[in-house]
């Protein structure tokens, strides 16, 4: 089991720990964006003034400066249960990675001193650049059972940050570990143009430096991880025997170069087209952030529920969440531009499912269409599934790389020293 982030002495009934809803609440009086329809954001270009010029104008600041918790009420909120519950009672992932992704940016602007600030709305606009993997503990929290937040800055660079942000569930009087998620976010100008400096991180004390070497090391595998992509690392010898190997299997016994098209599935297989899902929207205020974007916890959530329908429907049993791997946020969403969402079973191993969930954004003036994120989910069901064949070299190539990111799961779940099998 991960530990819990904590850096406090003091138990959640010692002190005086916000609810979701209050941090929603300062997060819109600290940004300057109170709730009511605006055709415009707010103008904040007189709060460039504030910002300070280099990193050395700033006070340095330890892991206990930005360390806070947030209470999700379940058990006492019908209206909290409506918004997180699913139809089997179990709280739904996708809202407490909305939930997450806010925490995140609220701590990083309790990590930001800035003495130069003399009014109560920010200069600094928090953007969330991407989501390192998420592994989720096996078992489902409950709809009335409450849920904390915990979390702090656990390194900073120049203009960015490192949010280490735990979930747990209070189950039979205890506060149980469900799930940990590390953010790299970055401080931008109060016009959002460009980079803004933020305070350096020094630990102290030897949980401080602890949590501090993890995330450099987290930053050093980050480059390593870039090898899963297939844009900057095609296809192994290994791997194109895989795609060679998945083909001989679907063409006729009669094969014959002159029929290489006369392809028929295996038992029990199916191929990888059969398993799309999309699902298309066009945002509404309701979804926007603070820079007047998609709110990227929202993107999250809507991604995860997609990719969960088109494993439910390839499993035709619920599955669980197992994974995701990381999450880059390649660019913004404008929140007059329609999204959609399309999924695919890209690999089957044992009784797992690798689901890939890409999310794009079509301008309604060009038309222009843009992918904005790619999600890598692994779901687990009670037993084996249908295997998947791809009829493209597009989806063998999907294929390769659903298969290295559950190969990257594996890991996980080695360091973690639990079963490959579950």
């Amino acid at each position: 089991m991960l530990p819990r982030c904590s850096l406090s002495t003091a138990t959640s009934s010692e002190r005086n720990v916000m609810t979701i809803e209050e941090l929603n609440g300062r997060l819109n009086k600290l940004m300057g964006t109170p709730p009511g329809y605006r055709q415009f954001p707010p103008d904040r270009s007189h709060l460039e003034k504030e910002l300070a010029t280099s990193q050395d104008e700033l006070p340095v600041r330890c892991l206990k400066d930005s360390y806070d918790e947030v209470l999700i009420p379940l058990s006492t909120s019908g209206t909290l249960q409506d918004r997180y519950t699913n139809v089997m009672g179990a709280v739904r992932m996708g809202r407490v990675m909305e939930d997450m992704d806010t925490f995140a940016v609220w701590l990083c602007q309790k990590h930001i001193s800035n003495p130069k600030v003399t009014t109560d709305v920010t200069p600094y606009n928090i953007v969330t650049a991407q989501v390192d993997d998420i592994s989720c503990e096996y078992f489902k929290p409950k709809v009335w059972n409450d849920m904390r937040l915990t979390g702090n800055v656990v390194w900073a660079g120049k203009t960015s940050m490192e949010v280490r942000v735990c979930c747990e569930s209070h189950i039979a009087g205890e506060w149980r570990h469900f799930t940990t998620a590390h953010f790299t976010m970055v401080a931008r100008n109060s016009t959002n143009t460009k980079g803004a400096f933020v305070n350096k991180l020094v630990p102290q004390g030897p949980e401080e430096e602890s949590l501090y070497e993890q995330a450099i090391l987290r930053k050093k595998n980050r480059i390593q991880d870039e090898q899963i992509s297939l844009a900057k690392n095609p296809p192994t010898h290994e791997e194109q025997q895989l795609i060679f190997q998945k083909y001989m299997k679907t063409v006729h016994p009669s094969f014959s170069m002159n029929h290489l098209d006369n392809r028929t599935l295996p038992e029990n297989a199916v191929w990888m087209s059969s398993t799309i899902h999309s699902s298309e929207m066009h945002p509404h205020p309701q979804n926007k952030n603070h820079h007047n974007t998609f709110f990227g916890g929202t993107l999250m959530r809507l991604a995860n529920e997609l990719g969960w329908l088109c494993a439910f429907y390839h499993a035709t049993t619920r599955p669980k969440l197992a994974h995701i791997s990381k999450i880059e946020f390649r660019a913004s969403v404008p929140i007059e531009s329609f999204l959609k969402f399309t999924a695919m079973v890209a690999h089957v191993e044992r009784n797992f499912l690798q689901v890939v969930v890409i999310c794009e954004t079509t301008d309604l003036i060009s038309k222009a269409t843009v992918t904005t994120n790619t999600f890598h989910f692994t779901f687990e069901t009670q037993s084996g599934q249908r295997e998947v064949f791809p009829s493209t070299y597009i989806e063998a190539l999907t294929h390769v790389q659903g298969v290295r990111h559950f190969n990257k799961f594996k890991k996980v779940l080695q360091q973690r020293g639990l079963p490959q099998s579950l």
